[in-house]
């Protein structure tokens, strides 16, 4: 799901109104680790908000606990 969102305001008559758009992405899991791994850092936990429960397909919002990942080179 993409939503755009950027500031900017119309003149309607006598009245000015304003409009916001803003770009959201929604990532799946496996490419939210990929962009961890990229950054050095590493997942610890995964969760549903306010839940605390594992995400399934009928989770909306999740939470991540992450760490830099340590190499031991």
């Amino acid at each position: 799901m993409i939503v755009k969102h950027t500031p900017c305001s119309q003149r309607l008559g006598e009245k000015t109104q304003r409009i916001k758009q803003t770009l959201y992405k929604y990532l799946f899991k496996p490419e939210l680790e990929h962009f961890l791994k990229l950054s050095g850092l590493k997942e610890i936990y995964c969760a549903g908000w306010m839940t605390n429960k594992l995400p399934g397909f009928d989770t909306w919002g999740i939470y991540f606990i992450i760490t830099p990942q340590i190499n031991t080179n």
